[in-house]
């Protein structure tokens, strides 16, 4: 979109990537559901294993989200999702992304890149973190650092690109 040059960005995804591969373990579980029904799940692994970790971590679609937490937790809800009869199909990832599970090394990063300077777009850009249009300024280090643990808001996403533009290239790192 023109906010970074190319060594900006790769200097961005670098680092972000070198600090995340020192975090944790976790794991993702893909629900054909809508984000509406996440609080029945979250309800029902809380009660079995109340220090679990299970957020909300994108929401998709209409019919659509991705949950991510410890195994425990990815495995209750695979059960919850099961008596439930909604679809449920766990990632082929290695980390809880979009959870509390990077928090450690959010404020490193946020440091890290402060540097890092973006200009003004060319091309308009949704954040995925708000789902709402990105200007340069909003491009902070703490916006950086927040959407590492922050829940993607594809759904919504999608909805202000096509209205604003028509288009819609989604470009990401998974």
């Amino acid at each position: 979109a023109g906010f970074y040059t190319l060594e900006q960005a790769l200097e961005l995804a670098c680092r972000r990537g070198e600090l995340m591969q020192r975090c944790g373990e976790g794991q993702m579980l893909a629900l054909q559901m809508s984000a509406a029904r996440w609080p029945e799940c979250q309800a029902v692994v809380q009660a079995q294993a109340a220090d679990a970790l299970l957020v909300l971590a994108a929401d998709n679609g209409s019919n659509s989200i991705t949950l991510s937490g410890d195994a425990v937790a990815i495995a209750l809800a695979q059960q919850w999702a099961q008596t439930q009869q909604v679809r449920a199909t766990v990632l082929a990832v290695s980390q809880a992304f979009h959870s509390p599970a990077f928090a450690a090394m959010t404020a490193e990063f946020a440091q890290a890149i402060t540097h890092i300077q973006p200009a003004a777009g060319r091309i308009p850009c949704v954040s995925d973190v708000t789902g709402e249009l990105l200007q340069a300024a909003d491009l902070t280090p703490a916006y950086w650092a927040n959407q590492i643990t922050a829940p993607v808001q594809f759904r919504q996403a999608v909805a202000v690109a096509a209205a604003a533009t028509g288009i819609l290239l989604e470009v990401g790192g998974h």
